[in-house]
């Protein structure tokens, strides 16, 4: 099956989709099929304008996963990016916005992490096979703020 690409209308969704969610307070777009989305809100590193975007993301008892897949894109997604640059953002999960600190899993973490967001949604598989040979998908578990600090 050939590579799905970005085009007008995928961009103009990824635009007006963080604008819906947050208007409707995730009453809509908080699912995309079987697949919940979060809304993440980053600050460029460049710029240190905030930056919002929808992402896939599998729940844990200690938090949120998400994978910096880029639909299999060859290079790294800017909003993870700006993530590593600075790791203590906010997450809209339907109404609530949710203060956390991500952090990038390594080693076993990480293949943990990877298989429970392809078992919950199986097209990360072929976003893997994409990006085989030219990059790893990181994989990154939003912590809640409140978790972190008790543990330090």
């Amino acid at each position: 099956m050939p590579a799905a690409r970005r085009n007008a209308i995928t961009e103009f969704f990824f635009r007006i989709h963080p604008w819906i969610y947050r208007k409707t307070g995730g009453r809509l777009l908080s699912q995309v099929g079987e697949t919940p989305v979060l809304l993440l809100n980053t600050l460029g590193r460049r710029s240190g304008l905030p930056r919002t975007n929808g992402l896939a993301y599998v729940e844990r008892a200690d938090g949120w996963l998400v994978a910096a897949s880029w639909a299999g894109e060859p290079k790294n997604p800017i909003w993870y990016l700006n993530l590593m640059a600075h790791p203590e953002v906010t997450i809209q999960i339907k109404d609530r916005v949710i203060p956390v600190t991500a952090r990038d899993l390594e080693g076993e973490a990480r293949d943990l992490g990877w298989k429970q967001i392809v078992e919950k949604d199986p097209s990360f598989a072929e976003y893997e096979e994409r990006t085989r040979g030219v990059r790893a998908i990181p994989v990154v578990l939003f912590e809640p703020r409140e978790a972190v600090r008790q543990e330090a």
